[in-house]
Order: structure tokens, then C-alpha cells, then sequence
């Protein structure tokens, strides 16, 4: 016979005096307290150690993981929630659906603005620097007394040679046609040359220096 110290009813290998789980499973391992994971609690948390996934944490999650700490009481554990303090929300999906913008969209909505900010601080510039060229070109012309085509005329010299009227006095623009008893005829064209018909019909041009046969 065996004293009740030396019975070991579970054959875990502890004696029942000490064995805490006397009806330990043949195929399971017991501890030193002679229970094994189906039976023992580690951590008090109501879940065996079998199955809890957080053995030595005294939590209450049952969605993701069990007996897992749960801050919010929401069924998922901490290390699975968005939003661990707030038993409304769980994923960041929860969020956007609730009025919030997901962060593709921030992500959008940021680029344009920069793509604004930088196509305008370029308008901007290039405008600026049109008006900089536009003020140099202006300031670079200078307006010049226009010349009048009697300063343009034949030297009074060279008029008085040929029996003519001086430049400073009235030009009168001549019929082309030469006639038998036509006078001699000077002219200044829209160009500023001036020009002198003789009494022959000969047509001739002062280059500047000269009289020359027009070619």
C-alpha cells in the first residue's frame, strides 16, 4: 500500500498531495504543479495556457489573439489596434469611414498644392523678367528728330550750278513727261533721294557727293 503522499492518481509524474490538476491528460506534460497547458492559467486570465496566445499577460482580447491585453476592451488586442484607447475604431479604415481622408488622399491633395505653389512662383518670375526686358528695351530707343526732305534735298550749291532752286525753298513735283519746252525739274521721292529731270529728259540722281545718270 501507498500513503495518499505517494500517490500519483494522473501518472504525471506528481504525487497528488502536490499535484494541482489530479486528472492531467496521458499525452499531455505536466508541470511542476502538476498541470499541464490545457489546465493551468499562468497568468490568471481566464485562458488556459493551451490556448492563450499571451500566456503571461493578463488580458482579455478574443478577435485577434486571446487573452492578449486589451486597453480599450474591444476584443482586439493592443498590438492589433489603431486605435487601442478608443473601443469604437480598430483599423485606420475606421477613420476615413467616420469623415476622415485616408492618407492617399492627404498624399494627393499635398502635391497639388506644392505643383500650384510651383507653377505660380514661375508665372511669376517669368512675367517679372518680361517686364525687366520690356524696360531695358524701352529705355534703350531714343526718339530722333524726324528730318525734314528739305534738309534731305540737293545742296544749294549744286542747285545753284544747275540754275535751280535752292533746297530750303518750295519743292514742286513735276509731270514726269518731259515736253519740248519744259524747264528743269527737281524732286525728293518718298525714299529721300532727290532726283532732277533736264530739259532733255535726261533723269538724273544725286548720290550724296554727285549728279549720276539713273540707272
Amino acid at each position: 500500500g501507498c500513503a495518499d503522499t505517494q500517490l500519483d492518481s494522473d501518472n504525471d509524474g506528481v504525487n497528488d498531495s502536490l499535484d494541482q490538476c489530479t486528472s492531467t491528460p496521458t499525452n499531455e506534460t505536466a508541470n511542476n504543479m502538476g498541470c499541464s497547458d490545457s489546465e493551468w492559467d499562468s497568468d490568471g486570465d481566464g485562458f488556459m495556457d493551451s490556448n492563450d496566445d499571451c500566456p503571461n499577460e493578463d488580458g482579455s482580447s478574443t478577435t485577434d489573439r486571446t487573452g492578449c491585453i486589451d486597453s480599450d476592451q474591444d476584443g482586439v488586442s493592443d498590438l492589433n489596434d489603431a486605435f487601442p484607447q478608443d473601443a469604437t475604431k480598430q483599423t485606420a479604415s475606421d477613420s476615413t469611414e467616420e469623415g476622415g481622408f485616408s492618407p492617399m488622399v492627404v498624399a494627393l491633395v499635398g502635391m497639388f498644392v506644392l505643383f500650384s505653389i510651383v507653377a505660380g512662383a514661375l508665372i511669376v518670375l517669368r512675367m517679372r523678367r518680361g517686364g525687366d526686358v520690356e524696360e531695358q528695351f524701352s529705355g534703350g530707343l531714343t526718339m530722333q528728330p524726324a528730318v525734314s526732305l528739305t534738309e534731305m534735298a540737293m545742296p544749294a550749291q549744286a542747285a545753284t550750278e544747275l540754275g535751280l532752286q535752292t533746297a530750303t525753298e518750295s519743292l514742286v513735283a513735276a509731270d514726269p513727261v518731259a515736253t519740248p519746252d519744259a524747264e528743269p525739274e527737281q524732286w525728293v521721292d518718298e525714299n529721300g533721294v532727290t532726283w532732277h529731270r533736264q530739259p532733255d529728259g535726261v533723269l538724273l540722281r544725286w548720290n550724296g557727293e554727285a549728279w549720276e545718270p539713273a540707272s
